[in-house]
């Protein structure tokens, strides 16, 4: 049956081509349309996402974690390593690298207090009187220091003088850190190379002093790199009237070293997600967000002093916001267009089925049930609705693509970047079983009352309704 069925679909090809090859290129059109509105919106979204980025510094896209942890040792190390390498798993697919960087806490400076006039002292906590007696002197100590580690030292930083240092561990009585101390730092509080700088923790006086000895002086090899993010931003001097020292330390000397010579200090993580924009699809718009939302909602409760530094969520948000807006007059044109199309192919499905009522009625009157003939038509528009599915996502991606020649404001005159995904195909389909149900309508109307209205017609021609009579159906497809 169904090889009789396309045998007599083959013939009925050929000897109606004319008024086929119209209805199929209606379809082929419908099918195209959908598609073309998916390749057309996703390519513009690409765009769209790509401009919002070049809107705004790239480091604001960047991810800057902070969390604290108390004691400093092997343990909480360890622990606080899990959750950095958790959290730039999740983010693998869209960084580029990721730095990790850890901060001691705040140590006072073990050196004789200089005494100058009340007024002269601007870090000052405790209300002092101010005199106008010039010879009146408190003592002042705006000096504070920390131990900090870099993740790397190549292409970081620059030696201007000595060397880097290695890993400092404490001996029984006493422990000297060799430090390494930027330049523009060691200048302002008068060290050089080869100089001590006592310091103590501010919150205890259990623990003896520990005396930092300068091995090298640094510079900013490129002081807008990546790393110097977590720097200026987690761990930058917060106080306007403290001068801090930042002496730089390999890891194992705050983890084995300092964490051991002062078993209750705590330390802050800090580590920096350097995000690459270009690796940001906009499909993955709402799954970054989702990510960042989750990460934040984990850690905050079981973590001490999370801190989540950046604008990323924010740029995908006004992204996302500006786009439906953008987005939404679009869907209505290419809604309308969708549905002229439609229409023209029910008009020229009809007119199609029309011209074979003859064959129609000579096959209901030798015994063909109105359930074959339709399956006739049925099996007909399944190949057409393959053959534009397979065929019209190719041509909208080559249509879509050549927008960016044709408008050159779009992409700078280049081809506009497009993607030949799977929801391409399911759009195309979509459109495809849209015509499939206009294809199908005239023809199942017909089949069920061919025979009497072809009598009919044949003793009392049929009027012409309004729509029709008055060829108001070419003005609605020219509209």
């Amino acid at each position: 049956m169904f090889r009789d069925a396309v045998k007599l679909i083959f013939i009925r090809t050929l000897a109606h081509w004319r008024l086929l090859l119209p209805v199929i290129l209606g379809v082929l059109l419908a099918s195209t349309i959908m598609a073309t509105s998916e390749v057309y919106f996703q390519s513009l979204r690409d765009l769209a996402l790509r401009d919002a980025f070049n809107s705004v510094d790239p480091s604001k896209a960047d991810l800057l974690i902070e969390v604290s942890t108390v004691p400093t040792n092997e343990d909480t190390h360890k622990s606080m390593k899990n959750i950095v390498d958790s959290t730039n798993n999740r983010f693998d697919e869209y960084i580029n690298d990721a730095f990790l960087a850890i901060k001691t806490w705040t140590f006072f400076v073990d050196l004789p207090l200089e005494k100058v006039h009340p007024s002269e002292c601007p870090c000052r906590t405790a209300p002092v009187h101010i005199t106008d007696d010039p010879d009146a002197r408190i003592e002042c100590d705006c000096r504070r220091a920390n131990f900090v580690t870099l993740p790397v030292y190549d292409g970081i930083v620059t030696l201007t003088d000595g060397k880097y240092p290695g890993v400092s561990l404490p001996s029984q009585n006493d422990y000297q850190v060799n430090a390494m101390l930027d330049k523009s730092t060691a200048n302002k509080v008068n060290l050089k190379v080869g100089d001590f700088y006592p310091v103590k923790p501010h919150w205890t006086n259990r623990y003896n002093n520990i005396n930092v000895r300068i091995s090298g002086l640094y510079e900013r090899t490129d002081p807008e790199a990546d790393i110097w993010h977590i720097f200026d931003g987690a761990f930058g001097n917060k106080s306007e009237t403290l001068v801090f020292t930042s002496f730089v330390v390999s890891e194992q000397t705050i983890i084995n070293g300092i964490g051991k010579w002062i078993p209750d200090m705590g330390t802050e993580y800090a580590w920096l997600l350097d995000i690459a924009p270009e690796k940001i699809d906009s499909r993955d718009s709402v799954v970054i967000r989702s990510i960042i939302n989750d990460m934040s909602r984990d850690m905050k409760p079981f973590i001490d002093g999370f801190i989540l530094r950046s604008d990323l969520e924010n740029i995908l948000k006004t992204f996302e916001t500006d786009l439906f807006f953008n987005r939404l007059p679009m869907v209505i044109v290419m809604s309308i267009i969708v549905l002229v199309v439609l229409y023209y192919v029910m008009v020229l499905s009809s007119l199609l089925i029309d011209a074979q009522k003859t064959e129609i009625t000579l096959l209901r009157t030798r015994g063909a049930t109105s359930l074959q003939i339709l399956l006739v038509f049925i099996i007909e528009a399944i190949f057409i609705l393959l053959a534009a599915t397979m065929l019209s996502p190719l041509l909208a991606v080559f249509g879509v693509s050549l927008l960016g020649l044709i408008y050159t404001d779009l992409n700078e005159g280049l081809l506009l970047p497009v993607d030949l995904t799977f929801k391409v195909f399911q759009m195309a389909s979509f459109g495809g079983l849209l015509s499939f149900v206009a294809l199908l309508l005239p023809a199942y109307r017909v089949t069920k009352s061919v025979v009497i209205t072809s009598r009919f017609s044949k003793s009392r021609p049929a009027q012409k309704n309004f729509l029709y009579k008055y060829y108001l159906d070419i003005g609605i497809l020219f509209l």
